[in-house]
């Protein structure tokens, strides 16, 4: 893998694993326990150190911490269950076959319920966060709109279609637009330039929401689940959240009330806190029923 360092509070570390899965890293190689971020999308932009967020904080509990995006260059019909292989397959290359902690944010979480279902040796603990069995189908118009505005090198305009998941209560959806237009415009000069196959796998990532339903898999699931959810997420609405606890056989709801989707993920010292409490939970389940 190539890598570079970078300069944060933390040691840090930017790559590309083999399987063309771009990653960024956060705290020490020598700390005890290791936590995988899979981010929410459509893209699969290179992540950078600053990218992992608040959850940088899970160091302070000896965990290095990675963010790794999806593959590139992904074809055609791709879904969710095939994306949710690749992980698994760089864990067993790139981490030896085993991290502590799954977090998946969003998309990611999507990513993390068939990971739960079907690979459960590969982690200990896995949490979801702004994540339910089935995106809500406006969204899924909403980020495919999205997705090609990217794909076509339009991020105003991409920026303008998403800001409906943003801000879905504004009673000026116009101004919403601009803003969601002017923020993408500036995300785009001032990040990392994408890589040559973005724009293909970003359509990829979106058209592959239309088909995503966990429901069947849920069931299976057989190891316990942490999902935090916002009362107020238009993405992930309550009920789908609801519906997705019910269906799983062991899962513990935070739900932050008065939160929307990305209200969620800003609290990110609250997100560390329930997440540590979540696995502390059980490792000492464990230690007991031994």
């Amino acid at each position: 893998m190539e890598c570079c360092k970078q300069k944060l509070p933390y040691e840090s570390e930017t790559g590309v694993f083999q399987s063309s899965m771009a990653w960024a890293s956060v705290g020490s190689n020598h700390s005890s326990k290791t936590a995988l971020i899979i981010p929410g999308g459509p893209g699969n932009a290179a992540p950078t150190p600053e990218d992992i967020g608040g959850l940088e904080n899970l160091v302070e509990y000896d965990y290095q911490v990675f963010i790794v995006t999806r593959p590139q260059n992904m074809p055609k019909y791709y879904t969710v269950q095939d994306i949710a292989r690749d992980y698994a397959r760089m864990i067993k290359t790139e981490f030896g076959g085993h991290v502590d902690l799954i977090i998946g944010t969003s998309y990611g979480g999507m990513i993390c319920q068939f990971l739960a279902a079907t690979f459960k040796h590969i982690f200990n603990h896995i949490v979801l966060v702004v994540a339910a069995c089935e995106v809500n189908p406006p969204c899924r118009s909403i980020d495919l709109a999205y997705a090609n505005a990217l794909a076509q090198g339009r991020p105003f305009a991409a920026g303008a279609a998403i800001s409906k998941e943003f801000w879905p209560h504004c009673k000026l959806p116009i101004l919403a637009k601009l803003a969601g237009g002017i923020l993408h415009v500036a995300k785009t000069i001032c990040g990392p330039k994408h890589h040559e196959h973005f724009a293909n796998d970003v359509v990829i990532e979106a058209e592959s929401e239309e088909t995503f339903d966990s429901r069947p898999v849920l069931p299976y699931i057989k190891v316990p689940v942490l999902l935090i959810a916002g009362e107020y997420d238009y993405v992930f609405p309550l009920n789908l959240i609801k519906e997705t606890v019910a269906l799983i056989p062991d899962c513990r709801l935070r739900l932050y009330m008065g939160k929307g989707h990305t209200d969620v993920l800003k609290d990110d010292h609250r997100v560390v806190r329930d997440i540590v409490d979540f696995v502390r939970g059980q490792e000492i389940r464990s230690v007991l029923c031994q």
